[in-house]
């Protein structure tokens, strides 16, 4: 199953002029007719140029069965504030073929190369990575990179600073599982042997995943990870002088819980930063309420702030007695309450996979509303975990909660 299984995903903020950028509240990525999926959606890379979202679906129950594929959404609308995308879409052959994984794409600032993993024919062992480039609208036959990055274990989530002409990437090796970040210089129309980066970045007592080399900070983004550590966030260090720098983790606003959940485990660990700076698209891994033993993926993006502008993105200590559900869980209908709502609002049930389920308008004073397990078209939902957010101008909250059936 690859790292699906074993590891989750990425997040970032980045620093002008040696000032921390703020970053705006996390967003889901919204689709309104989303195919239903059991894990979710992770890997995000994105196309300015294009609006065009590249990103892995991972359906556990998919009629492809094991097989991973990689899919493109472009941005569609805006609607009640909030950003929509078109359906996710396979990419065509030969980029997706059957009976072989194809994941992890990172895309160029003008959609016409594209790196990705694949364990297709040709393969020097397990994942390697591959190259197409696009022509007359067309992916051409991907090339594989070569023994001097690709080897008999698995390389995944390619990223390719194309200024400094250095392709970052993972390794991950099985019995023990190891995985650390290597990088590959391209001279003279070849790839260098690649090389380990230290320890500094590359821990020895986790895995360390999710490369993105941000050129103008000269910065590189990862997560070192542990399955048994609750939280796991992303880290930054800084390339100065040739020699990496002590990493320092990023704030909240990126690497922070979504929603709570009630075994408290979070990882943030695929980041991909919009060529504008203008939008973090990112992935959380967040475990299942019930019995902490599964878990699910979402991708969210932050839209950068004004430099001027305080990050009012965390929840405030008082807002546990500003929005409560009861029961939870519940196998028929739920009670959101607000006794202390002054102003008007909006209450919206997302479900697992970020697709808005229903949407309540809120008078000033409105005291609790009534959901009984039905959609926009009146249709009953399945079970499952559902968010519930809240906002009324003065906050935004999120709470989680369970439908039993």
């Amino acid at each position: 199953m690859l790292k699906y299984v074993a590891i989750g995903l990425v997040c970032m903020v980045f620093i002008a002029g040696g000032q921390a950028q703020n970053w705006g509240e996390m967003q889901l990525v919204n689709w309104f007719n989303s195919p239903y999926t059991f894990c979710g959606y992770l890997n995000p890379s994105y196309c300015d140029a294009e609006s065009l979202l590249y990103l892995d679906f991972y359906h556990r129950e998919s009629p492809d069965g094991d097989s991973l594929m990689i899919y493109t959404s472009k941005f569609d609308s805006i609607y009640a504030d909030y950003r929509y995308w078109s359906d996710p879409q396979p990419l065509p052959a030969p980029i997706n073929i059957a009976g072989c994984h194809n994941v992890m794409a990172n895309i160029n600032r003008s959609n016409d190369t594209l790196f990705f993993s694949s364990n297709r024919d040709g393969s020097i062992g397990g994942m390697d990575i591959w190259m197409s480039v696009k022509e007359n609208g067309l992916w051409q036959e991907p090339i594989n990179l070569g023994d001097s990055i690709n080897t008999i274990h698995d390389e995944l989530k390619p990223y390719y600073a194309s200024q400094s002409k250095v392709l970052f990437f993972e390794r991950m090796s099985w019995g023990p599982l190891i995985i650390n970040i290597y990088k590959s210089d391209y001279v003279d129309s070849h790839w260098q042997s690649a090389e380990r980066l230290p320890d500094i970045i590359n821990v020895p007592e986790d895995r360390t995943v999710g490369p993105f080399y941000d050129e103008q900070e000269r910065a590189l983004y990862y997560t070192n990870y542990q399955n048994l550590r609750p939280i796991n966030n992303i880290k930054k260090s800084y390339l100065v002088e040739g020699e990496w720098q002590d990493p320092e983790e990023l704030t909240d606003n990126i690497n922070g819980f979504f929603v709570p959940n009630y075994c408290n485990f979070v990882t943030t660990e695929c980041i991909f930063l919009s060529f504008d700076r203008q939008f973090a698209f990112y992935d959380k891994q967040t475990w299942e309420v019930t019995f902490c033993a599964d878990f699910w993926y979402v991708i969210l993006l932050s839209e950068r702030m004004p430099d001027n502008i305080e990050d009012e993105s965390g929840e405030s200590t008082e807002s546990a007695d500003l929005f409560e559900i009861f029961p939870n869980p519940s196998n028929s209908r739920f009670s959101f309450e607000f006794p202390q709502l002054k102003n008007e609002g909006v209450l919206r049930i997302y479900n697992i996979s970020g697709q808005l389920v229903d949407e309540f308008q809120l008078d000033a004073n409105d005291g609790y509303v009534l959901w009984d397990g039905t959609d926009r078209r009146d249709s009953r939902v399945a079970s499952g975990v559902y968010f519930a957010v809240l906002e009324d101008g003065a906050h935004k909250i999120s709470r989680q909660f369970v439908l039993l059936k």
